[in-house]
């Protein structure tokens, strides 16, 4: 739990679904868009009540839904690269949470933000900018090398 814990910490789950992980309107333009980050725990609203192993894996390794929905700001390119201790690290502790409930808005896209989508102004989706014929990386051992910091940095050094 400790180790998922850290991940959380570090891969900046908290930063964008809080700090108790319930989720928060992340990014809300009126007449544009509203896009909320969804809460992660098993309390009223929240998608750990309903996301299996495989939903978990889905979601954090290519940004896809329990729905099939593409997750627009789920950061999946940058961890699709994490082992697969991990991710099982980062998945026991996401089941583990207290139950917070929190329902969120929907996610909603106005006729503007759906014409900034169409013309290619928006950033595109995580779950297109994953080079999937490319071989996971091995996680490097626990250490402290270079090779294991940029592993746990890449969140912070990767380009969107």
């Amino acid at each position: 739990m400790q180790r998922g814990e850290h991940l959380a910490t570090i891969l900046l789950c908290k930063y964008c679904h809080g700090d108790n992980l319930s989720g928060k309107l992340e990014f809300e333009v009126p007449g544009m868009l509203r896009i909320p980050t969804p809460n992660l725990t098993s309390g009223a609203g929240g998608v750990g009540s309903f996301y299996t192993d495989k939903d978990w894996v889905r979601a954090i390794r290519h940004s896809v839904g329990h729905d099939g929905r593409a997750l627009f700001i789920m950061m999946s390119n940058q961890y699709h690269h994490l082992g697969d201790e991990d991710v099982s690290a980062l998945i026991a502790y996401l089941k583990s949470l207290p139950p917070a409930d929190h329902k969120l808005p929907e996610r909603r896209f106005e006729p503007i933000g759906k014409l900034m989508m169409g013309a290619g102004l928006l950033p595109p989706f995580a779950a297109d900018q994953i080079d999937y014929a490319s071989p996971a990386p091995a996680q490097p051992e626990p250490d402290v090398t270079v090779a294991y910091g940029e592993y746990l940095s890449r969140t912070c050094t990767e380009k969107t």
